[in-house]
């Protein structure tokens, strides 16, 4: 048993958006598998925040921001940073312009906290670990703060889901702010402080490689913990056929769907015989021209699983962003065909995913899987069957490498 200590400013434990689930899948995995799990959590927390990691049997140290030498002003800018980290872009979206673009966004350096630095070394101190596990290279600075002989014993970490710099690039070119900004230059002398990287990707793997070569560069996809494929034998009803889509409220998510539902879904408006139905926030930042009657907008869930239960299929029309689609891998693994588009899946291909290279091909396959059901039932089996796939094997580089 190893003792592996994970510091991140994200709630994970709410599985609200991809980036929560990646974090609880990999910490809930190293516990099954043996390890000491401890949660470095430098931020505010409420109690319901406690109850519920108390309930999924997580070992989280919060560290509030009103411990000594943390000042007001620092306290409303953790807050305003935990905003960010759970992708609340949508405060500054519809803003145009260079100077807008950058009101609002992060750097680096506003998570340089001094008062977290303190209560990261004594954390360390106290746990012991054999390893730590940052996520995101806005933790880097905690490495970067122990004293040598400390941090020297020490396999450090950085777990990234993305490629920061590059993914910035992208929402700028679409003309909108990400969360954080970052230049390829202040990436590559984060991700340095570490021993390893981990990659949600290959072709991210291998930029990193060049960005950071003196530090290992491993491979780890995402596996959803827990998730088991909704038992269903057929469609959920006969006659009309469902589609869904889950997503945050980031810009990447809403310009995608109401980019679906102008150029393919406009198409299937007055058809009864299927519905489409939208989760999670980026359905409350639909275009008022496109609330089809054939729509059907839930909002947040609180469970994933009475969505996938809900679907046929599940749709994921992103065109930008970096990284493995966690929604993706979440619909395979509930048992559910995947229609996407190319940026909608990073990694190998897997059974029960259809991409199509550009969104009005959707239109397509949405036609054919309605015509021609066995063709669907095919594609349905052969989703259920990638479902098996064990988190093991998935994590086994991870398990690896902290034997």
């Amino acid at each position: 048993m190893k003792k592996i200590l994970f510091a991140t400013i994200v709630p994970f434990w709410n599985r609200e958006t991809g980036a929560q689930q990646r974090i609880f899948s990999m910490v809930k995995v190293l516990i099954t598998h043996g390890h000491q799990v401890r949660v470095f959590f430098p931020g505010d927390a409420e109690t319901s925040d406690r109850k519920t990691t108390e309930q999924l049997g997580l070992d989280v140290a919060f560290h509030r921001s009103d411990q000594p030498a943390a000042d007001e002003s620092l306290t409303r800018k953790i807050k305003w940073q935990m905003e960010a980290v759970k992708h609340a872009v949508q405060s500054f979206r519809g803003r145009r312009g260079e100077a807008a673009k950058k009101k609002g966004q992060l750097r680096l350096s506003d998570f340089r906290w001094p008062w977290a630095e303190s209560a990261f070394k004594s954390a360390v101190v106290e746990f012991a670990p054999d390893s730590i596990i940052c996520e995101y290279i806005t933790m880097a600075y905690l490495v970067e703060s122990l004293p040598v002989d400390l941090r020297s014993n020490i396999h450090c970490l950085v777990d990234t889901h993305d490629l920061l710099s590059h993914r910035q690039k992208e929402f700028a070119d679409h003309d909108h702010s990400h969360w954080i900004a970052v230049s390829p230059e202040e990436e590559s002398a984060a991700l340095r402080a570490f021993d390893t990287i981990i990659a949600i990707e290959d072709d991210e793997a291998n930029a990193f490689k060049t960005m950071a070569p003196q530090s290992a560069v491993v491979v780890v996809g995402h596996q959803t913990f827990e998730a088991a494929p909704i038992d269903a034998k057929t469609l959920n009803d006969q006659e009309v056929f469902t589609l869904g889509y889950l997503g945050s409220s980031n810009a990447s998510n809403v310009d995608a769907v109401n980019e679906f539902l102008d150029v393919v879904w406009r198409k299937f408006q007055n058809e009864s015989r299927v519905k489409l139905i939208l989760a999670g926030n980026a359905s409350n930042e639909l275009d008022s021209d496109l609330c089809f009657e054939n729509v059907s907008l839930l909002g947040r869930v609180d469970d994933v699983s009475d969505f996938y239960a809900r679907v046929d299929a599940v749709i994921n029309p992103v065109s930008y962003g970096t990284g493995l689609k966690i929604k993706s891998v979440e619909a395979i693994a509930y048992g559910k065909p995947l229609l996407c588009t190319s940026a909608g899946w990073a990694g190998d291909p897997v059974d029960g995913v259809t991409a199509v290279d550009q969104l009005e091909a959707m239109t397509g396959v949405i036609r054919h899987w309605l015509q021609e059901r066995e063709s669907f039932e095919h594609v349905r089996l052969a989703a259920c069957a990638s479902s098996q796939r064990s988190a093991d094997q998935t994590y086994r580089p991870l398990l690896e490498l902290l034997k």
